[in-house]
């Protein structure tokens, strides 16, 4: 790791012999989620130069000779063996974040981008496979409605308990049941439908279905003379043409 010093003989001699004690944390500082602590244990460098402890002093010839292959090989590094090149930091992953310190060792990603050192380089691909992960949720989202879309289409409504199991829909509205939320998303596709266009026979014939799906000729029973008469009772239905009446007689007699 030191023939990049041969520069200056006499002080790579001398660093040899400090490689193997460096070494480790050359290791760790390389990683970019090392730094060392400021303990004071005075020690002398091979440069002849006093560092505050043996860390700092590896710290520093690192650094050194981090500057001096700067613009060859070392900057070139690549880490990319074709494995995942991050797994050591993955876990130190949490929150969306990864902590890092700014040691300048660089090097390079799959792509060629450089970086200051490894931990760095990683802390920033998390971050894009973070945001690779949400975009394909969203594309990918589920209808999670679909058990209950058969009883709305078969009825033009949803009956729900009150039971109290509080759900939010997916712009963060919290609802007391799941029930309740897919009865009412459920009502606004189906005005969402009845506004996007159609003619008032297409919507006639959409009422006719869910009419006929309702049982009319039960509903309306007796009705003599052409002439439909409906209580006032409040019980509201949606119809499939998007609106929304008294109750199912009120439904019945709009389609016929």
């Amino acid at each position: 790791d030191l023939d990049g010093l041969r520069e200056s003989p006499p002080l790579t001699s001398l660093l040899r012999a400090f490689q193997n004690e460096c070494m480790k944390i050359w290791s760790l500082l390389r990683s970019g989620k090392f730094s060392c602590h400021t303990n004071r244990q005075p020690i002398r460098g091979p440069d002849g130069r006093r560092d505050l402890n043996k860390c700092l002093m590896c710290q520093r010839l690192l650094e050194r000779y981090s500057r001096n292959k700067g613009s060859g090989e070392e900057v070139n590094r690549n880490v990319n063996s074709g494995e995942d090149e991050c797994r050591e930091f993955r876990d130190l992953f949490k929150n969306g974040k990864l902590s890092c310190t700014r040691e300048n060792d660089p090097v390079r990603d799959s792509s060629g981008k450089q970086h200051s050192n490894k931990c760095i380089m990683c802390a920033e691909k998390f971050k894009r496979e973070n945001e690779q992960k949400a975009t394909s949720t969203r594309g990918k989202q589920k209808d999670d409605c679909s058990e209950y879309r058969s009883q709305f289409e078969a009825g033009g409504r949803l009956s729900c308990t009150r039971e109290n199991d509080p759900v939010r829909d997916s712009s963060g509205k919290q609802h007391t049941n799941k029930c309740l939320m897919c009865a009412e998303k459920l009502k606004k596709e189906a005005q969402r439908g009845g506004q996007s266009g159609g003619t008032a026979q297409r919507t006639k014939q959409s009422t006719a279905q869910c009419a006929n799906q309702l049982d009319c000729d039960r509903i309306l029973h007796g009705v003599k003379g052409g002439r439909i008469f409906c209580s006032d009772s409040s019980q509201p239905v949606c119809g499939t043409d998007g609106k929304t009446y008294k109750n199912e007689c009120d439904l019945c007699s709009a389609a016929m």
